[in-house]
């Protein structure tokens, strides 16, 4: 799988001529140990897909529709989205799932494994 930040600020120097501009998450380590530092990173994603370079990923994602960023996106949205909301059942469904049979370090890894 491919970085989506990176395939969305190549697919920006492209069409636009100009580089994406963002602040790269920090890769912690070790990983989250609890819910709240795993919640924490998730959040830290959502506010820079979602709302820091929103704009360049929605316009980008039209250009080229990469499986790997959608994914992601998705992810990052469904995680976010059951923390931050209690009526989206099916987001709710997604969480569970996704730590299910993991530790908060597990699932962490697997968030970001996403993600790059």
């Amino acid at each position: 799988m491919s970085d989506p930040l990176a395939v969305i600020a190549r697919n920006k120097l492209i069409c636009t001529g100009v580089t994406l501009s963002y602040e790269a998450p920090i890769d912690p380590y070790p990983r989250p140990g609890t819910e709240a530092t795993f919640d924490a990173l998730v959040n830290q994603y959502y506010k820079l897909l979602r709302e820091g370079i929103r704009t360049d990923v929605a316009f980008l994602r039209s250009v080229e529709n990469s499986p790997c960023v959608a994914s992601f996106d998705n992810t990052v949205y469904q995680l976010r989205t059951a923390k931050a909301h209690n009526d989206n059942p099916r987001a709710k469904a997604f969480y569970a799932a996704w730590h299910r049979d993991r530790s908060w370090e597990a699932a962490a890894e697997a968030f970001l494994g996403e993600s790059s």
